[in-house]
């Protein structure tokens, strides 16, 4: 192999590598820009819905009195016979 050659094929080498590093950083730092636009942020929750939650039921008792209420309720329709 001669010097030429030799040196030729480190230049390339050290090319390969140093675009591979290059494209190791870019990407991670490109997805994050692209990601982080309102815009897409958006359109990536609109299209992805994993979470759907059911509509609003009752609301819970929050003070001890309106728990004794419905302590009450719940006793008194549990005594009475079903129809």
């Amino acid at each position: 192999m001669s010097g030429a050659t030799r040196y030729k094929s480190k230049l390339l080498s050290h090319l390969f590598e140093n675009c591979k590093v290059a494209l190791y950083v870019l990407t991670p730092v490109a997805t994050v820009y692209v990601l982080s636009q309102p815009e897409m942020m958006e359109r990536i929750v609109r299209n992805r819905m994993y979470v759907m939650y059911p509509p609003e039921g009752e609301k819970p008792p929050s003070t001890l009195r309106e728990v004794q209420e419905y302590a009450l309720r719940m006793r008194g329709n549990a005594r009475s016979p079903p129809s």
